[in-house]
């Protein structure tokens, strides 16, 4: 129930924004199983209670991908399966950081109050809309699911004259829905999470960066430790959710692995599986891309921070220590990262996308020729 300047605090639904807002981390606390705000409260049979159910949840949902992978088809196979434990890790990451993550938000919209940010409502659009879209995607999803499993065996048993084994099969339907509800949600709802975060780093140093015309000249030690602070608190950011940032590029790899797969054998699926996979394709594609492009920003924005630093200080005037620290501090790279491993930029997302669509169809054309060879060898 925290979401930056508007909702990182407990929020007033009266506002339709805010309604929007309560309504997504309400979501988010059904994630976790708990309302988040209440976490770090918990006694202890609630947080054994918390650890539980989730671990129910998680061993329900890879004794599922176990069997999917003893199947050994494309749809069910090693493709589905990566798409279905990736989740489950980011699951396990997402519930021992959520306490890290509330006090991220709030440590967020502290700076942001203090810089009196302009122009948030504007960029929260973008987030809104992204959000919307990535939660329109699900309920498509979820009955071309259920409605792919009319081919399958089970369909023999849900359609048959035997009521306990029609209540069986319909019991164990709920169940993998359920799994997967409560598996793909947290997904969207940190991506949610993570583009409100980073517009609001965006809107703090726009902030920054048109307060310090005049005080680079009169005020540089002040405007230094200003920017010392957004620095940091960039840095908590990225360290609090580079991880979970991973997971989600993984998440974003899968699913295009898996579409490639299907689309590549249609004769193998019904038309409901293969739409499946194609509103699971874009709807991870919709939160990874909107991810993406909101981290690009903080990067983008310091790097005109420097050059409006730069013209500023050294427009032929001799500046102060304070002053040329302040170049340094500014000059040097700041960004968001996917586990500290490469920067997140506009190039990430064009190099990622064409990256993993690549291998995937090499991947799948190395598979099927060994399966050739393999028929080959046998006659």
């Amino acid at each position: 129930m925290y979401l930056c300047k508007t909702g990182l605090v407990r929020m007033d639904k009266s506002t339709s924004k805010n309604r929007f807002h309560y309504s997504i981390f309400l979501m988010f606390g059904l994630c976790a199983l708990f309302p988040v705000r209440r976490l770090a409260y918990f006694r202890n049979w609630k947080k054994v209670v918390f650890w539980l159910l989730n671990f129910i949840i998680i061993f329900g949902d890879l004794s599922l991908n176990v069997s999917i992978l003893i199947q050994g088809k494309a749809f069910l196979g090693t493709a589905n399966f990566f798409v279905r434990l990736v989740p489950v890790i980011h699951r396990l990451i997402l519930c021992t950081s959520l306490n890290d993550l509330v006090l991220l938000s709030k440590k967020v919209i502290a700076q942001s109050e203090a810089l009196n940010t302009s122009g948030l409502d504007r960029y929260m659009k973008w987030a809104h809309f992204s959000g919307l879209l990535s939660f329109s995607m699900f309920l498509p999803f979820f009955v071309l699911s259920l409605l792919s499993m009319e081919d399958s065996e089970a369909s023999l048993i849900l359609f048959g004259k035997k009521p306990m084994q029609q209540f069986v099969i319909i019991l164990l339907i709920s169940l993998y829905l359920l799994f997967l509800l409560l598996l793909l949600l947290p997904m969207n709802i940190f991506a949610i999470f993570y583009v409100c975060l980073c517009l609001n780093l965006k809107c703090i140093m726009d902030s920054f960066s048109a307060s310090i015309q005049s005080g680079l000249k009169h005020e540089a030690e002040l405007v230094l430790s200003q920017y010392l602070l957004i620095r940091q608190l960039v840095e908590i950011t990225d360290s609090k959710t580079s991880i979970l940032m991973f997971t989600s590029s993984l998440y974003n790899a899968s699913t295009m692995y898996l579409g490639v797969a299907v689309w590549l054998h249609p004769e193998e699926h019904s038309i409901y599986s293969m739409c499946a996979v194609l509103f699971l394709f874009v709807t991870s594609s919709v939160a990874f891309i909107s991810m993406t492009l909101s981290a690009s920003l903080v990067y983008e924005v310091n790097s005109s921070l420097s050059h409006k630093a730069h013209m500023q200080i050294t427009n032929g005037r001799k500046y102060t220590e304070a002053q040329e620290q302040f170049l340094r501090m500014v000059e040097k790279e700041l960004c968001l990262t996917v586990w500290k491993i490469v920067p997140l930029k506009r190039s990430f997302l064009l190099a990622t996308i064409g990256t993993v669509f690549t291998y995937s169809i090499l991947v799948e054309n190395v598979q099927n020729n060994v399966q050739a060879i393999s028929i080959n060898t046998k006659t």
